[in-house]
């Protein structure tokens, strides 16, 4: 708004206004009560005074609350008062902000503002000696696993995952200086690529938890209009100062450890440098134990009954996989079960496992049982192509036929078949194998993937069993499970059942089968024959 000659009228934003020299005479204070208008008279009489024009800014009132005045003098009584709002400027401001740092799909930092908070972290525990870690995350060629997709259904997804990211870590992307030790940093640095900072941890371990909470995170499935999408992440790992002083070499050390992660055939995280060479060091030593022990013989199988929950009498048999106790020293039994994964050991181990059962099978059919076999199957060994044509061949070395065997999968294994229309539960159905869901309930299996998917039937997982009768939520999740079984027209088995109060509670809810010390505790191969099951399964023990 503008206006020369002398003040006469009340102005509105946007306004423009004009007061002849015959006009009454108003001082700017009468316009605009307040310190707004004694600086608006003010700028005027420097201006008028110093015939030069004068700028400043000012609050006129709370309705014109940013605003900038030029003055211009117009003679020794008059004067071109320019009044231009600001306000809409800091929009701009914050516009052009949110397009220069933030990532326009998912709303996370972009991959300069991550870097400019990089480097803020790595000079603050620079100053403290402190530790932190950059971890970037790759996620598989989407349109290879889903062709197809729309450029917004893949924005979607990407959100999708931007969202899940954020889950597993605390106070995510909130000012670094409010609470540097608690704040993690999430930004999307690639098309396909995230980046993450834990700016404070205590050692490589705290980094490690959050890689497999995030593999977890996205192992399952991600709904995108009618189809389920699967996103293969890859991690790697880079820790301060033991892998780059500077912000620069850290995000490129983490960088080498997500490629050198992207050539495992799972999905997973590395860590860099000495502590990714050194990692490697320890899997390659463990694995050589892993295959030494298993040429020498040093594993061996134990069975646990699986009864009828009706009469009590074992159906089934479970053999488990006992791990050479020299092995397992102060390590865990999954973290065996992941370095036989990642080295691919799991595939001659559950050859192994196969042999052996498949003999047992062999041996109680000819003694009169009708035994069956059930296979606890890796995600590895499933993707495998010849699966279905190993399995087959080994079956008739024992003279059976594959119709003996029943494989055992997991949620995430059959999520990822689930995702290209379960070719691989398909193939192993396809030459007279039957297929079950192990776990159930413990974790997020979509009821249309359930619905759609070829199993033949669903363990509940032992962690809801095990408080049936002392858990309103727990009864009601195992209820749940077996009505949804039912529905499906699915076989069902609880696991983990240690008390006739148990036993009761899920016969009563439609489980057909029980298994659990209650019923027995492991037996030996000798001893399994004498129970004269009518079928047999087999697992790696944990």
């Amino acid at each position: 708004m503008t206006g020369t000659g002398r003040l006469s009228s009340v102005l509105e934003p946007g306004d423009a206004w004009a007061a002849g020299s015959g006009g009454p005479s108003v001082r700017a204070s009468d316009m605009w009560p307040g310190a707004g208008g004694k600086a608006v008279g003010a700028l005027i009489r420097r201006a008028i005074k110093a015939r030069r024009s004068q700028v400043s800014r000012v609050d006129l009132m709370p309705r014109l609350p940013d605003m900038e005045c030029l003055c211009v003098p117009q003679g020794r009584d008059a004067a071109l008062l320019v009044i231009r709002d600001l306000s809409g400027g800091a929009a701009d401001l914050e516009r052009m902000r949110r397009l220069a740092f933030e990532d326009p799909t998912t709303g996370l930092p972009n991959r300069q503002q991550f870097f400019e908070d990089l480097e803020k972290v790595v000079g603050i525990q620079g100053l403290r000696e402190g530790r932190s870690a950059v971890l970037s995350v790759h996620l598989g060629r989407i349109e290879d696993n889903v062709p197809g997709l729309s450029s917004f259904q893949q924005d979607a997804l990407l959100r999708e995952v931007a969202a899940r990211l954020t889950t597993q870590v605390r106070g995510s992307n909130s000012d670094l200086e409010d609470d540097m030790e608690r704040v993690t940093v999430i930004g999307r640095t690639d098309y396909r690529q995230f980046s993450m900072i834990l700016p404070d941890i205590e050692a490589g371990t705290d980094a490690e938890s959050v890689a497999e909470r995030i593999v977890g995170a996205l192992a399952q499935a991600i709904p995108v209009g009618d189809r389920s999408v699967l996103v293969s992440p890859a991690i790697g790992v880079a820790l301060y100062p033991q892998d780059g002083e500077d912000a620069q070499t850290l995000f490129d050390n983490a960088l080498v450890a997500m490629e050198a992660a992207r050539n495992d055939n799972v999905p997973g995280y590395q860590m860099h440098s000495g502590t990714m060479r050194l990692r490697a060091l320890q899997r390659q030593d463990l694995a050589l134990e892993l295959k030494s022990a298993l040429d020498r013989g040093a594993f061996s199988l134990n069975y646990l009954p699986i009864v009828d929950a009706v009469t009590s009498k074992p159906v089934a048999i479970e053999a488990l996989v006992r791990w050479p106790s020299a092995l397992l020293g102060e390590r865990s039994v999954s973290r065996l079960v992941n370095i036989a994964e990642r080295t691919g050991l799991i595939v001659p181990i559950g050859e192994w496992v196969l042999h052996q059962s498949l003999a047992l099978i062999a041996a109680a059919r000819t003694a009169g049982s009708n035994a069956r076999l059930a296979v606890n199957i890796s995600p590895q060994e499933l993707s495998r192509p010849d699966l279905p044509d190993r399995v087959f061949a080994i079956a008739q070395e024992y003279g059976l036929d594959s119709d003996v065997l029943e494989f055992e999968i997991t949620e995430s294994t059959l999520a990822r078949d689930a995702a290209n229309g379960f070719p691989r539960v398909k193939a192993l159905r396809a030459i007279g194998a039957t297929v079950v869901l192990d776990g159930f309930g413990a974790g997020t299996s979509s009821v249309a993937a359930l619905s759609r998917s070829p199993i033949d039937g669903l363990k509940i997982d032992r962690s809801i069993v095990r408080d049936v009768v002392t858990s309103d939520a727990a009864a009601a999740a195992c209820s749940a499970a077996a009505a949804m079984g039912k529905e499906l027209g699915l076989r069902l088995i609880a696991v983990g059942i240690e008390t006739s109060e148990q036993a009761a509670a899920l016969a009563g809810m439609g489980c057909e089968q029980l298994q659990g010390f209650l019923f027995s505790r492991p037996v030996d191969s000798h001893t399994v024959l004498e129970l004269g099951p009518t079928s047999v399964t087999t697992q790696v023990a944990d």
